[in-house]
């Protein structure tokens, strides 16, 4: 087979542009830090790294999910034991209130005094976070709790039974505030109720009375007490859950990198390789096209 200058030289010409394209791919690995951006660089490496871009978008959601989750539980937590506090002095009032040897007028400077509790408990009851109310349940742009002489307690409620909740994960949902029905409804009957009977008793100067609701505000402390857990308990699984995706996303983000990083020794080497392969080749290309030219002369 006669192997003719022509065909020698079109060869050359398909090496050198072979070799200026790796070249410009290890050139454009080295200045991206990049080894794999589409799939036809690496088909496996590409799809499993898009795979893995996408949970960790879905998992960056669910952290902004659990950070806005947290605030609105710790400050329900909040509110709520500051209610605790507040049916600690409601006890000790109704144990003063109760003394046999109480004035009346003094009692009636303790009603004033339950009222006043009762206020500080409508105004925990309405807490917010960002214009969110905690304890609206699902109503949670309206105030849910205001004074109502006609209402039960002498207050009047608008809350939902649904409390806020967050999507924690693809599979799980957590609640992160309290109703208000599940804020009122206690053992003792309702919370507001428990207020009204020690106020009464005060006003009417009925001690026997007033002693029988000390059970009911022990009862109603007690409900609190276990309403405050609950949150608290949801607030260390959001917290639990916010370490282990960043600790996937940690652990996935280096997987990537393994996968579509550019490996600079290696690639500052195959650039090294092809570059000198590349000059070498055009040294070839330049004395072919010199002894052709001497051909004519």
């Amino acid at each position: 087979m006669r192997i003719t200058q022509q065909f020698l030289f079109n060869g050359l010409l398909k090496e050198l542009s072979r070799n200026r394209e790796m070249l410009a791919e290890f050139q454009d690995q080295l200045s991206t830090g990049k080894r794999v951006t589409k799939a036809s660089d690496d088909g496996v490496a590409f799809g499993i790294s898009r795979s893995l871009e996408n949970v960790l978008r879905k998992n960056e959601q669910f952290k902004s999910n659990i950070s806005t989750g947290l605030s609105q539980a710790r400050s329900t937590q909040q509110s709520l034991q500051d209610m605790v506090d507040i049916m600690i002095d409601l006890q000790k009032v109704a144990v003063n209130g109760s003394t046999d040897t109480l004035a009346e007028d003094d009692r009636l400077s303790l009603a004033d005094e339950v009222a006043s509790f009762r206020d500080q408990m409508i105004d925990l009851a309405n807490s917010k976070y960002n214009n969110t109310y905690l304890f609206a349940g699902t109503n949670s742009d309206t105030v849910p709790f205001t004074p109502d002489g006609t209402a039960t307690g002498g207050v009047a409620d608008s809350s939902t039974s649904q409390p806020l909740k967050i999507q924690l994960s693809s599979h799980a949902t957590i609640e992160t505030s309290i109703t208000g029905s599940d804020l009122r409804d206690t053992d003792a009957g309702d919370l507001f109720e428990v207020f009204e009977s020690v106020e009464n008793a005060l006003r009417n100067d009925d001690t026997t009375a007033l002693k029988n609701t000390m059970g009911d505000i022990e009862t109603a402390t007690d409900h609190i007490i276990g309403l405050t857990s609950g949150i608290g308990s949801n607030i260390n699984r959001m917290q639990f859950v916010t370490n282990q995706i960043e600790s996937q996303s940690i652990n996935q983000e280096a997987e990537i990198s393994q996968l579509t990083d550019t490996d600079y020794a290696e690639a500052i080497s195959n650039f090294q390789k092809h570059e000198t392969t590349y000059n070498a080749a055009l040294n070839v290309h330049a004395r072919i096209t010199q002894t052709s030219l001497l051909n004519y002369i």
